[in-house]
């Protein structure tokens, strides 16, 4: 094998166990803390129009580490059934939030229902998942890298009468 073909396997072999040096680490790391939890606070409807009605789900998260976790992504599918039929959404948002070290932080992730699917008691069930960081610089790196990313999953119910009147307020 000549010089530049060692030198490509040594660099290959170099860049595999950094790699999996990484992934072992981000592994560990991520065993050493608490994993958040994610509850249904309340849901209610919050905006309505001739088009859709927007139920306002508010989420409440919880952090039983000693360390702050800033919260990254909420990624969920909603689904509602009751009069009218069934409707499904799903997105991914930004909470814009960091969960206090020990302590809860609520926010509120939008379920859009179609004017058609509204009027009555509709059952809303959330499933998804909430991606946050880890503390430490080393943490940093490996979010970046996508190697570390924590993430909690959640699935919440709630029921929410939506008048009516909702679906033909902007007529």
């Amino acid at each position: 094998m000549n010089n530049a073909g060692s030198m490509r396997a040594v660099v290959r072999t170099g860049r595999y166990v950094m790699v999996s040096t990484l992934a072992a680490a981000a592994l560990v790391l991520g065993a050493c803390a608490s994993q958040p939890t994610v509850t249904l606070d309340s849901a209610r409807v919050i905006e309505q129009s001739g088009e859709a009605v927007v139920v306002g789900v508010v989420l409440r998260a919880s952090n039983p580490n000693p360390d702050s976790l800033p919260l990254d992504s909420a990624s969920y599918t909603a689904s509602s059934s009751g009069p009218g039929g069934t409707s499904t959404f799903s997105t991914t948002r930004a909470p814009e939030a960091t969960l206090s070290a020990g302590g809860t932080h609520t926010f509120t992730i939008p379920v859009v229902l179609p004017a058609s699917t509204v009027g009555g008691e509709r059952t809303i069930n959330v499933n998804g998942s909430l991606v946050y960081r880890q503390p430490g610089v080393f943490s940093d790196v490996l979010f970046n890298y996508g190697l570390l990313r924590p993430r909690v999953g959640f699935s919440v119910s709630a029921k929410v009468d939506v008048p009516a009147s909702a679906a033909t307020a902007a007529k």
